[in-house]
């Protein structure tokens, strides 16, 4: 950078201490290899923020300068005014059309997702309803199973006791 400086302006010229100006332009050159604490996105956010507006600057200079009398320049910043407002029209239509598809597709998601948990709930409580009362009829039977096998067991235990000894 220090040598473009050099060859752009006759720094000799310009500064007479050139020692002074070489420190100023290291200085510089630290800051943008990022030793000296610069961040490189703030610096391209500044040089874009300055081209814009350097850029409508020039635009609004040269319309302003134009070779036309001042009712026509007015006349066409108004159109240009005009052409540009339907032109954002035209894009927030566009921006709020596809938030409104994206809105009801997320809608209509969660619609879908939620019937079908209310369906798997259904299920689930059917399932668990009829595994409750297989459940209740088996332990029935098993309760049955037990106590005629007891019922058994005493009365051969009666039969046993009563019956003669041989």
């Amino acid at each position: 950078m220090l040598k473009m400086v050099e060859e752009l302006f006759e720094v000799g010229e310009l500064i007479p201490e050139r020692s002074l100006f070489r420190e100023s332009l290291r200085k510089v050159e630290t800051a943008d290899s990022g030793k000296g604490g610069w961040n490189m996105i703030e610096r391209n956010n500044d040089f874009i923020t300055g081209l814009l507006i350097g850029g409508l600057a020039g635009v609004l200079i040269g319309i302003l300068y134009a070779p036309k009398s001042g009712r026509e320049t007015r006349d066409d910043i108004g159109k240009k005014t005009e052409e540009l407002m339907a032109k954002a029209k035209d894009e927030y239509d566009q921006a709020m059309e596809k938030s409104r598809k994206a809105y009801e597709t997320a809608v209509k998601a969660i619609t879908d997702v939620r019937r079908k948990a209310e369906e798997k709930a259904e299920e689930v409580e059917k399932t668990a309803a009829e595994l409750k009362e297989r459940g209740k009829e088996t332990l029935q039977e098993g309760a049955g199973r037990v106590k005629r096998a007891v019922d058994a067991g005493l009365e051969a235990y009666r039969q046993e006791k009563e019956a003669p000894a041989e």
